[in-house]
């Protein structure tokens, strides 16, 4: 079981000013889009769409959508109410589809060199950057195979299943090196537009 989080070593520092999240990268949605319809939740996904339900539905690849229409998105597979286990493969599904899409070639590089977990969290707020236009992430050595990592100025934090799902996406990272992963978010840290999560691997 995961224990608190404290204070560490920063690997990515977490900025001191903000900027909102105003766009997403289309990647990231039809992503998640393409793990709903795996699950056969692809036509209750659309059923639960309330707002932008044209742009959710016409999606295509290397674009960028205002924060709104990832918002609808969200929201939608939040009225799904699916069981918290679920959410946290649909995020790790979605991560793992990013990563090949954005990270292929440092992904191969650090299976080849036999690099840990450390070496793509250390590349967090590039990654982060080619998804999200707006927002932060940081990073923090706790342990050996311990880290803290937070998120702010995205309003998707308030969304349940946003929430959840980067359970699974944060857990991914680590098991691309083959490592068993924990992951929890952190309550304390979890607001209307920040996230904090602590991530382990064996």
């Amino acid at each position: 079981m995961l224990g608190s989080v404290g204070e560490g070593e920063v690997l990515v520092a977490f900025p001191a000013r903000v900027e909102p999240l105003t766009e997403v990268r289309t990647t990231v949605l039809l992503a998640s889009q393409d793990a709903l319809r795996t699950l056969g939740l692809h036509e209750a996904y659309v059923g639960a769409i309330e707002s932008h339900g044209d742009q959710l539905a016409s999606l295509f690849a290397g674009a960028w959508v205002p924060a709104d229409v990832a918002m609808a998105h969200y929201r939608a597979c939040d009225r799904l109410a699916l069981p918290h286990a679920q959410i946290v493969d649909l995020g790790r599904m979605v991560s793992r589809s990013t990563h090949n899409l954005l990270a292929a070639a440092v992904v191969r590089m650090a299976r080849e060199l036999g690099t840990t977990p450390w070496n793509a969290l250390s590349l967090a707020d590039r990654f982060w950057a080619r998804s999200w236009r707006g927002s932060a992430v940081g990073v923090e050595r706790i342990a050996p195979k311990d880290a803290h990592i937070r998120i702010g100025g995205t309003p998707l934090a308030a969304v349940p299943y946003f929430r959840i799902a980067l359970v699974g996406f944060c857990m991914a990272i680590a098991e691309i090196f083959g490592r068993k992963a924990f992951a929890r978010h952190l309550p304390d840290e979890c607001g209307p537009t920040t996230l904090g999560y602590h991530l382990a691997w064996a």
